[in-house]
């Protein structure tokens, strides 16, 4: 007599119904070679399930914002003195004159100002990022010596009733986190104040003279402000005044250059 050995969904397989040891062990082989078979179909399909599924995963974006330093005439200056050496053409060009030569001061494309000007936090927060990419003409000046993880670069800005030397502090990635204006700033209908900075590692002093009457001809009495401002580890700029004093003065035009 037979009987029949259930060894899965799909197979059973004939047998007498006395079981021997050669005929269990036949039976058991059998039922290991189905099984693998049936692991192997299943490998392969899931195999070609995922082949033909495409999964895209994206990186956090780490690209840097190329600035070579073939863009800045100058690199690591010490204080803004040397904008008695910054001319602008009629046809808008910049020029840096040292010992006789004249270096161009490369002006920033739109997508410069864009990257490292105006979207500078606070920066636009007076005229708005419009009065940025629309008025203002921006040059390269300088490229500083890194500030722990900080890069700050130095460009000159000239725009309607506005003009200076700006101070930028830019992450790893040349992304801006803060700024200082060093020279300049807003400017009535005659001169702008007078300021001037000197730099030292993270740490700027600043002196402006701003006239009290408002008047930058001849004798005036003036304010004069000395500033110090801190670069922080976290790349804020912190900036206190450390000493005033209100005197007489007479005004030349070279104070203003």
């Amino acid at each position: 007599m037979f009987a029949y050995l259930d060894v899965g969904k799909h197979l059973k397989i004939k047998v007498k119904k006395q079981f021997t040891f050669p005929s269990i062990f036949i039976a058991l082989l059998a039922c290991l070679c189905w099984t693998a078979c049936t692991s192997t179909n299943t490998q392969e399909n899931t195999t070609k399930a995922l082949d033909s599924t495409t999964i895209e995963i994206k990186s956090p974006d780490t690209s840097i914002f190329p600035l070579p330093d073939s863009l800045f005439a100058l690199k690591d200056i010490k204080s803004t003195l040397i904008t008695k050496r910054i001319e602008y053409d009629t046809d808008d060009k910049c020029w840096y004159r040292d010992n006789g030569n004249r270096l161009p001061l490369i002006k920033l494309t739109d997508k410069q100002k864009m990257k490292l000007v105006a979207s500078c936090p606070g920066l636009a927060s007076n005229g708005g990022t419009e009065w940025i990419m629309g008025d203002w003409q921006i040059n390269f000046v300088s490229k500083q010596r890194p500030i722990g993880d900080f890069n700050p670069i130095i460009v000159s800005t000239g725009g309607t009733d506005f003009g200076g030397l700006l101070y930028i502090l830019l992450n790893k990635s040349n992304s801006p986190v803060s700024y200082l204006l060093l020279h300049g700033g807003e400017c009535g209908e005659w001169h702008c104040g007078i300021k001037h900075s000197y730099l030292n590692g993270d740490s700027i002093t600043t002196y402006e003279i701003n006239s009290v009457s408002g008047e930058f001809e001849g004798k005036a009495i003036v304010d004069s402000i000395s500033y110090l401002s801190i670069i922080l580890p976290n790349g804020e700029i912190e900036t206190n005044r450390t000493d005033s004093s209100r005197y007489e003065r007479v005004f030349k035009e070279e104070d203003f250059k």
